[in-house]
């Protein structure tokens, strides 16, 4: 938006943009893994570019453990 330099919406947007609208009520993203659903996980895993699944529905193993 364009406003006067001396007007209190300027002063208003100016202050918005530089403190990211700290104090106001506002939703956060959360996040969350397109192939299990868990809700804020720690991490996500990615292969090729595509979201392969998250720290919850994706775990380690070692190589003596893994069956085919």
């Amino acid at each position: 938006m364009l406003y006067r330099n001396d007007s209190a919406e300027a002063l208003t947007a100016l202050e918005r943009q530089r403190l990211g609208n700290y104090g106001h009520d506002y939703e956060e993203e959360t996040k969350v893994c397109p192939h299990c659903g868990y809700t804020d996980p720690e991490e996500f895993y990615m292969l090729h570019g595509d979201c392969i699944g998250c720290s919850g529905c994706i775990s380690r193993v070692e190589w003596e453990d893994y069956e085919v």
